[in-house]
């Protein structure tokens, strides 16, 4: 947050707009707000924040969204459209702290992954039917100079049937 602050900076001293401007104010106070209090965001606040609060509490004097709205609504195209890339790396970076960097995220959202991973792969398997044994046996073919070393590797003792 701290990089994105600083480029933030940047781009308005190179003249992308005025540091007085109330967008540019909207947006470094928020990210000011993410980096003073960041660390205290969880997984848990973004759950309780998404089941708790309505759309219309979005709009209201107090929110980000509505101060963001009155602040840019007077922009040309080129910097709010500057401006909002700004604001959506803002956010990914902190829906990235809340779900990689929090431990309870972690614990909630690994096995999910791992389970959709699992889930995804056995549906493209078995989507492919025939081309899924044809693409096994290529991939056979491909390891087997791994099965080679593993198998000397292994005492290369012969199996009688």
């Amino acid at each position: 947050m701290f990089k994105l602050r600083d480029e933030l900076f940047d781009e308005a001293d190179s003249g992308l707009i005025e540091f007085d401007h109330p967008a540019y104010g909207v947006l470094r106070s928020t990210m000011n707000g993410f980096i003073e209090f960041g660390h205290r965001l969880t997984f848990w606040h973004f759950v309780f924040y998404g089941i708790m609060v309505r759309e219309k509490d979005n709009r209201t004097e107090a929110s980000f969204e509505h101060a963001w709205e009155e602040a840019s609504g007077n922009l040309d195209g080129k910097t709010k459209e500057r401006l909002l890339v700004y604001r959506k790396k803002m956010e990914l970076l902190a829906v990235k702290h809340v779900m990689f960097g929090t431990p309870e995220a972690h614990i909630i959202l690994a096995p999910l992954a791992l389970l959709l991973v699992l889930a995804g792969l056995l549906v493209f398997l078995f989507s492919r039917g025939e081309r899924t044994i044809d693409a096994l046996d290529e991939v056979q073919k491909r390891f087997g100079g791994i099965d080679d070393a593993a198998f000397m590797n292994g005492g290369h003792r012969s199996v009688e049937a």
